[in-house]
């Protein structure tokens, strides 16, 4: 008890009302002696905030004691505004600031700007805030009229054998905006947590490769490397798939090993978007007339069309047109299908062709090409290899080419290691349908992936001998 009411005493003091003083105090932050709030709302400014959550997290590495950061907004805000008018927002923003006084009294709830809002949870973990978390998001509900929140939680546990002595004010600010973001992907009027987020990641990863992974992100360097993809009937090469490639000096097996340690940071989007970086980089020289295919993570697609509008000025800064860019989605999209089904979209409104990566290796593939609808659909190379004994891959790779000879997708199949493998693959196909647009390759037997591109080296010339 002498150590709750040392805590309190030393940080955990409210704010009476009559010190609001409508001021904001630019160039300094605030402190607990001079506390500037918002106009508006009457609650804590984002000023306010940020001493806040500082002295939160100092007290509770010297306390021992857990606390939750909760940051929130209103859903589709802005259509408020625009379509009942700016007073009517600011009702909906009183109403929301009233929800959080009426939690718990030794919270502290803040207005950050806009329709951003931030709670500080203190003396408690994450299992026991998330049902009055749940509550608070029930009773605003009915004060805003039906207006709904995606809130985003993040918790600090200085008791935990894990934590991480870098976790810092702006490290849990950071944690709680993913899950926000997270809330949002998941179509809004949501509760996310960082710490699900972070167990949804695989849970091999190592401390290692984690500790690299943040040195990669900090330092940045990532390279690319391109990959040929080949028409195989006419002999011509299609596009060129862009690989990332950290490197060597992080330690990372390849980007496989670096997207598990940046899911466990909660960081793929800002892994991501060093990967895009990196390709369109070196791809200002690619001739018009090839294919750039581009991979994306599911995990960064946002439901305002953000992303999509992010990766098209990317690409327009890179000297190329959508139109000249596949987006390659894992096959494991369809965890995702219902969030990212918008944004798919919205790429191809914009100007972009889809592509299905590694299609073909998990259960309700087939029913994966109805929803994306892909210009594209890269075999997953197990299936290739299978095919040539015959069974299931053989049966997948039928179907795969049949769907292409009705949709007039084109089929890319990769994993091309062999010439066995290539006139099987060929062979196969012509028996399926003579419809299908045609089957293109990718593997180590027409080109491995390299960080000098073919474009720069050769006149692309057919590869092997003869004609399959």
């Amino acid at each position: 008890m002498a150590t709750y009411l040392n805590r309190l005493a030393l940080g955990a003091r409210s704010v009476p009302p009559r010190r609001l003083t409508g001021r904001i105090r630019v160039g300094r932050p605030a402190s607990d002696a001079d506390l500037s709030l918002d106009r508006l709302t009457g609650l804590g400014d984002h000023w306010a905030f940020q001493e806040a959550l500082r002295q939160e997290v100092a007290l509770a590495r010297r306390f021992r004691e857990p606390f939750v950061l909760v940051l929130l907004d209103v859903d589709d805000f802005t259509f408020v505004n625009d379509n009942l008018g700016r007073g009517e927002g600011d009702k909906v923003l009183v109403a929301l600031a009233g929800a959080l006084r009426a939690g718990r009294s030794v919270d502290r709830a803040f207005r950050l700007g806009g329709d951003d809002f931030a709670l500080i949870m203190t003396h408690t973990g994450l299992e026991n805030a998330l049902r009055p978390v749940e509550r608070f998001r029930r009773a605003a509900l009915s004060r805003m009229a039906g207006i709904t929140l995606s809130l985003g939680l993040a918790e600090f546990d200085p008791t935990h054998v894990d934590i991480d002595p870098s976790i810092d004010a702006a490290a849990m600010r950071a944690r709680a905006a993913r899950a926000l973001a997270e809330a949002k992907r998941r179509g809004r009027n949501q509760v996310a947590t960082y710490t699900e987020m972070a167990e949804s990641a695989p849970w091999h990863t190592s401390a290692a490769t984690i500790a690299a992974v943040r040195r990669l992100l900090v330092g940045r360097h990532m390279g690319a490397a391109f990959q040929p993809i080949w028409n195989l009937t006419t002999h011509r090469i299609l596009g060129f798939e862009a690989l990332a490639r950290p490197s060597a000096e992080y330690g990372l097996a390849g980007p496989r090993d670096a997207f598990e340690g940046a899911a466990r940071l909660g960081s793929v989007g800002e892994l991501d978007a060093l990967c895009r970086e990196s390709a369109l980089a070196q791809v200002r020289d690619l001739p018009d007339d090839l294919l750039l295919f581009l991979n994306i993570a599911p995990e960064v697609f946002d439901h305002d069309g953000e992303t999509s509008r992010q990766i098209l000025r990317e690409v327009q800064a890179a000297g190329r047109r959508p139109d000249q860019v596949v987006i390659e989605l894992p096959e494991n999209v369809h965890e995702r299908i219902a969030l990212v089904d918008g944004p798919v979209q919205d790429l191809r409104d914009r100007g972009f062709q889809l592509a299905l990566d590694g299609f073909g290796s998990g259960d309700g593939a087939l029913g994966l090409l109805t929803r994306v609808r892909p210009e594209y659909v890269k075999i997953d190379r197990d299936v290739v290899s299978s095919a040539r004994t015959g069974g299931s891959g053989r049966a997948v790779l039928a179907a795969i080419v049949a769907y292409a000879a009705e949709s007039g997708a084109v089929v890319i199949a990769e994993g091309i290691e062999t010439k066995e493998i290539l006139q099987h693959l060929v062979s196969a196909a012509k028996s399926v349908s003579g419809a299908a647009r045609f089957v293109g390759g990718q593997g180590f037997l027409l080109g491995r992936p390299d960080p000098e591109p073919l474009w720069r080296r050769s006149a692309m010339t057919w590869p092997l001998p003869g004609r399959n």
